[in-house]
């Protein structure tokens, strides 16, 4: 049973060191619980430098000590804090992640691909329903909840083959063959976080054409690992978005990374595709 609203307070320690440290400012402990009482804070009991305060149940957007620190910042005043230039020397660079994405996406533009964008808000029928994926558990993905505006926006997506083949669907009317393929962000339910969610990065690739098979998507599928250095196997298995047969699961030292074969004819239906499709994830 779940009892509407919840006005249960939370309890939450945090102590003036730690906030004279992220905002800037060296300030009591007395004059800390008196700021944190001027944001609605509750002070229930203070040892040494360490503020025990109880947070009120309306304030469902502070979940971390940073979040407490910010209220000292207001209520102390942004305009009354000395700015200072931090005491380091640093030079800007690129982070690792995304030099590799950018060093593949240009690779993978040399093997005639076009690469798209597509967004990261969805909705259940586009990501399972559509790729004949009925089985799938609400705990498997992030829901947006019942009273989103937009129906066509209920869910992050879990996976990006769905929302690239839609790039085929609004280009059915173009010649073909049609190779695309995108490098994004996909957003899987994790209770081992605080935030209970974990970004993953992912390539998806498609080629839609009249002679569309297997060996094709393999090929591309071999010249990405080699330009990593990687080799991987290939292990038939079963996927409902895929033909029976022609599908296999990507393995790198026994650990599946992926999934490659040819779209099932129904889910092509489905999209209302004419031409064959192979993918890789």
């Amino acid at each position: 049973i779940t009892v509407c609203p919840n006005i249960q307070k939370r309890n939450r320690e945090i102590t003036t060191k730690y906030i004279n440290k992220v905002i800037g400012i060296n300030i009591t402990t007395k004059e800390t619980t008196t700021l944190l009482q001027k944001m609605g804070y509750n002070v229930i009991n203070t040892i040494g430098d360490k503020i025990t305060v109880s947070i009120p149940s309306i304030r469902t957007d502070v979940w971390h000590q940073i979040d407490i620190a910010d209220d000292v910042a207001r209520a102390f005043g942004y305009n009354n804090i000395t700015p200072t230039l931090p005491n380091i020397s640093t030079i800007a660079k690129m982070l690792p992640i995304n030099i590799f994405k950018e060093d593949l996406c240009n690779f993978i533009i040399g093997l005639d691909l076009i690469e798209v964008k597509t967004f990261a808000l969805t909705n259940h029928q586009d990501q399972f329903e559509k790729m004949r994926y009925n089985n799938i558990k609400a705990s498997e993905y992030i829901s947006l909840g019942r009273n989103t505006q937009d129906k066509d926006l209920s869910m992050v997506r879990s996976w990006l083959l769905p929302e690239v083949i839609k790039s085929l669907v609004a280009n059915r009317n173009r010649e073909y063959p049609q190779r695309v393929f995108e490098v994004g962000t996909v957003i899987l339910p994790d209770k081992k976080v605080d935030v209970r969610a974990i970004n993953k990065e992912k390539l998806v690739s498609i080629v839609c054409e009249e002679k569309a098979d297997f060996t094709k998507i393999r090929q591309i599928l071999d010249a990405v690992l080699a330009y990593n250095g990687v080799t991987c196997k290939l292990k038939e298995t079963k996927h409902p978005s895929f033909i029976s047969g022609r599908t296999a699961s990507i393995q790198i030292k026994n650990k599946t990374i992926g999934i490659i074969g040819e779209i099932h004819p129904q889910v092509l239906t489905n999209w209302g595709l004419t031409m064959p499709a192979v993918a890789l994830e």
